[in-house]
C-alpha cells in the first residue's frame, strides 16, 4: 500500500532545531494542510518529505522505503513537489516547462516518447493552459504561471503532490482558482495532496485533514472542525477570535478580534 510518513523526525538547519522528534503520516487520497505561526516548521517539514532537506534524526518513509536510500528518479515517479517561488531560466515556454515534469521517465537521449507527450497535453488541459502552450512563461499573469507550475507537477504522473504555499502573492480570485484546481485533482484523480497554506478560512474549506504545528511538534491534527477552534487559534497564533460556520460550505470560519477597532467601537463601550 502506498503511503508517506515520517518517523521520529528532527529537522533543522545547522544547529537550529525546527521540528523535534515528530512521527507523522499523511492520509492517502486526501488533502492535508499544514498550518501554524511563521517559523513553526511547515515548509521545513514539506522540504524533508521531498528529500530537499536531510533529517538531523529519524527518517522519511515512502511506501515503506527510507527516502534517503532511494535514487532521485524513483522518488520523482512517486511524489512531486512545487516549492515556494520556483525559478526557471528566462525565455522558456509553457510547454517546455511542463515537459520538464517528464524528466524522471526519459532515457539518456532525453527524448519525449508518445506517452510523455500525452501526459504533457493532459496536464495542460487539466490546468486550462493548453491554449497558452507556446507562450513564454514570463508573459503570463501570476495565476497563469502558477497553473503552469502545477501542470508541470501533474505531468510527473505521481500519486503524491507536495505544495509549499501555492497561493502566495496571488490575489483572492487566483487563490480560489488554484485551490479549486487542487481540489478537483484530489476528488477526480485521487491525488494525495499535502500543502502549506496561511489562510485559515481557505484551509478549513479545502482540507480533509489539518495539522497544526507549534513548539517544534504537532500541536493537533484532525478534521477542520477538530483543529480550527478558539483555543487552538489562541495557543498557536496568539490571537483571540470567534469561530462561526462558513455560510456557504459550513466549514469553520475564523473571525478575529481587532483590539484597536474593538476598544473604540460603540459595541465595546456599551458593555
Amino acid at each position: 500500500m502506498k503511503n508517506i510518513r515520517g518517523s521520529k523526525l528532527t529537522l533543522g538547519y545547522e544547529n537550529t532545531v525546527i521540528i523535534d522528534g515528530v512521527s507523522i503520516e499523511f492520509p492517502m487520497n486526501k488533502i492535508t494542510i499544514l498550518i501554524g505561526a511563521n517559523g513553526c516548521g511547515k515548509s521545513t517539514m514539506v522540504r524533508s518529505f521531498a528529500r530537499l532537506l536531510k533529517p538531523m534524526e529519524g527518517q522519511v518513509l515512502l511506501n515503506g522505503r527510507n527516502i534517503s536510500t532511494m535514487v532521485n528518479k524513483d522518488i520523482s515517479k512517486e511524489l512531486a513537489i512545487l516549492p515556494q517561488n520556483p525559478i526557471v531560466a528566462g525565455g522558456i515556454t509553457v510547454k517546455e516547462l511542463v515537459e520538464m515534469g517528464r524528466f524522471p521517465y526519459q532515457n539518456w537521449q532525453n527524448k519525449l516518447k508518445a506517452e510523455d507527450k500525452e501526459m504533457v497535453e493532459k496536464a495542460l488541459k487539466d490546468t486550462n493552459m493548453l491554449e497558452f502552450k507556446d507562450r513564454r512563461l514570463d508573459s503570463l499573469s501570476g495565476g497563469q504561471k502558477q497553473r503552469v507550475w502545477i501542470a508541470m507537477v501533474l505531468a510527473q504522473g505521481t500519486d503524491i503532490i507536495l505544495l509549499d504555499e501555492p497561493t502566495t502573492f496571488l490575489d483572492v480570485t487566483y487563490q480560489i482558482e488554484i485551490l479549486d484546481l487542487i481540489y478537483k485533482l484530489n476528488r477526480e484523480e485521487g491525488k494525495t495532496i499535502v500543502m502549506v497554506l496561511h489562510d485559515l478560512n481557505l484551509s478549513s474549506r479545502y482540507a480533509d485533514h489539518m495539522i497544526a504545528l507549534k513548539d517544534k511538534r504537532v500541536y493537533r491534527q484532525g478534521t477542520p472542525d477538530q483543529v480550527v477552534t478558539k483555543d487552538l487559534i489562541k495557543d498557536v497564533f496568539g490571537m483571540d477570535c470567534e469561530i462561526i460556520k462558513d455560510p456557504l460550505y459550513k466549514t469553520p470560519m475564523l473571525v478575529p478580534y481587532s483590539q484597536a477597532i474593538w476598544s473604540s467601537s460603540p459595541a465595546s463601550q456599551a458593555i
